[in-house]
């Protein structure tokens, strides 16, 4: 069997890979293994830097010293290295113990800028160790003006973004597959004309509910190999999801000073789009039994939201898969602790009303209630202009960072408790500009539009529909609590609608499989826990009764039924257990 020759090949950036760099390396070692009879094998570090010894603890570098160690590649193998700065830019010290521990593994080292050899003998010959050390101090001294050169280069530009001149950040980072990273230094990130009108499409797809592993698929059957010539993959795709370049905001690290740039990329999405989508993905960890049928599991529309509790004890109520392989939900504390009784009411009935109470909702926020129209502009330009006072608040304490001012730690602490009040500033002016385009009544057809496309009874009835996601982003919009309750075989949903100060309840009626609805003020008198008072809760409600309201509920269940709402069953109210 033929010696075994490994061709150690580093680049520290793409740049470099797409030049000359890989030829270079990949052909002199190849040249080399031929004229000597050796059989070829190649390790690659691709977009890895030796400056801190990255290559060597966690890359390919280190991956084939663990070989050594473990007896799967021969001791007495040959590694070829265009340089011995290709094996490390890192401190003198660093580098040598690195080189020398190379070495005491019986691997010879031979490097093709000089056609050295270097083997165990080599730690016994002053010249040798002589020659690595100046070839390594050269090596790291090189790495260290190059870094000081892109660090300060990259402060400039940061400045001028924060200016707010246009900028193209490289050296230090890198850039999403969506946009074109070879822009001029002094212009503004521009779009791959390729790659962003698909990621545009993509992100769509996205906030309508599309799920990573149908949008993986979608782009492969319909962008195949779009994506640096390569079929799609999971990963590439869930950055549209978690990276936050899609709203065009870059965070980047310059010599362990953290910044934010906002406006930097050319977005794909709304930040208030993407902080919405985030929530959603958190609170859709809801409970839940998986299918060994390997089927999806049922999305369902409360739980998780932090908004469904047990009348009863004020437990979580939890979602779960009933027998028929529906959706039911169930008082968290009595399956756990024993704390309250253990009962669960049915998906269906949770549902039906809450599209009601939704549609009812939608129907008074969009002013054809009695919800009098205001003026938001105030409000809007008010939290506008609070988001700003953050921002430059952002800024100033990054500027500290950089020039060591104050305590590190306490002064991220501040900068992150202003990153989480600016969400919360931009969610509050999301809320205001929608309550201001609601006070406009050309707004209602298309809002009342877009609810009912991804309400329709088919998609209630497909519990793991993906419209079903969307739905669950509207009531939280729209529902700000939720409470269940089951006394004598009798169930009862109470839902408290944001803005509007009232609750609309669900109860059993006179009769048997007769229901009602009612409504009452939140600034009604709080009632205390427990089976004693539901009733007295539930009867509170019948004086609240009014006409008005009466007339809301029939147009909502109008509107519901041209989207092919049957009526909401009583016999659901009465279960036999």
């Amino acid at each position: 069997m033929n010696r075994k020759l490994y061709s150690y090949q580093r680049w520290s950036s793409a740049v470099q890979k797409d030049g000359t760099t890989k030829d270079r390396q990949e052909t002199a070692a190849r040249a080399y293994a031929e004229h000597n009879g050796f059989d070829y094998v190649e390790i690659i570090d691709d977009g890895v830097s030796a400056f801190a010894g990255k290559n060597y603890k966690s890359g390919a570098l280190g991956q084939f010293l663990d070989a050594v160690d473990n007896g799967f590649i021969a001791g007495n193998s040959l590694l070829y290295v265009e340089s011995l700065d290709r094996l490390s830019r890192d401190q003198i010290n660093n580098a040598l113990m690195l080189f020398m521990g190379i070495l005491g593994k019986g691997i010879e080292i031979y490097t093709g800028f000089d056609n050295k050899l270097y083997n165990d003998e080599s730690l016994k010959n002053p010249f040798d160790l002589m020659q690595s050390i100046l070839t390594f101090s050269r090596g790291h001294e090189e790495s260290a003006t190059k870094q000081k050169r892109t660090i300060d280069s990259a402060r400039t530009l940061i400045a001028a973004h924060q200016k707010g001149e246009p900028v193209t950040i490289k050296g230090v980072g890198s850039h999403p597959w969506w946009v074109d990273g070879k822009t001029p230094k002094d212009e503004k990130v521009k779009t791959d004309s390729v790659l962003f009108p698909i990621a545009q499409k993509a992100v769509g797809l996205l906030l309508d509910g599309m799920s990573i592993n149908h949008l993986v698929k979608y782009l492969n059957e319909n962008y195949p190999l779009a994506c640096n010539g390569k079929p799609w993959a999971v990963a590439n795709v869930r950055k549209l999801k978690t990276n936050k370049a899609v709203y065009g905001r870059r965070d980047l690290t310059v010599n362990k000073v953290d910044y934010v740039l906002y406006d930097y990329f050319p977005p794909l999405m709304t930040e208030i789009q993407f902080l919405r989508m985030q929530r959603i993905q958190e609170r859709n960890k809801y409970k839940g039994f998986v299918r060994e049928d390997g089927k999806k599991n049922n999305i369902n529309l409360l739980s998780g939201l932090g908004i469904f509790r047990c009348l009863h004890c004020g437990s979580t109520m939890v979602a779960w898969r009933g027998e028929k392989d529906d959706i039911r939900y169930k008082c968290e504390a009595g399956d756990k602790n024993g704390k309250c009784k253990i009962w669960s009411l049915p998906g269906e009935l949770v549902e039906h009303a809450l599209m009601e109470v939704v549609t009812i909702a939608y129907i008074r926020l969009t002013n054809k209630g009695d919800v009098e129209k205001e003026d938001y502009s105030v409000q809007v330009q008010d939290i506008k202009k609070a988001i700003e006072e953050v921002q430059t608040g952002i800024v100033n304490l990054t500027k500290m960072v950089e020039r060591g001012i104050g305590k590190l730690e306490s002064t991220y602490e501040r900068i992150e408790a202003l990153e989480t009040q600016r969400e919360n500033l931009i969610i509050e002016l999301e809320v205001a500009e929608r309550k201001a385009k609601l006070a406009d009544d050309n707004s209602f057809e298309k809002l009342m539009f877009e609810f009912f496309n991804y309400s329709q009874w088919g998609v209630m009835q497909t519990v793991d529909h993906e419209y079903r996601h969307k739905l669950r982003e509207i009531v939280q919009a729209c529902v700000e609590d939720v409470r269940a309750s089951k006394v004598d075989r009798k169930l009862t949903l109470s839902f408290t609608v944001k803005s509007l100060g009232e609750k609309i309840t669900y109860t059993t009626g006179d009769k048997r499989y007769d229901y009602k609805v009612l409504r009452e003020s939140v600034d009604a008198p709080k009632l205390a826990n427990g089976n004693e008072v539901v009733q007295e809760h539930i009867d509170q409600y019948e004086a609240a009764l009014d006409i008005g309201f009466s007339e809301l509920l029939t147009t909502a269940r109008g509107m519901l039924e041209t989207v092919h709402y049957p009526d909401l069953d009583g016999r659901l109210f009465w279960p036999r257990k």
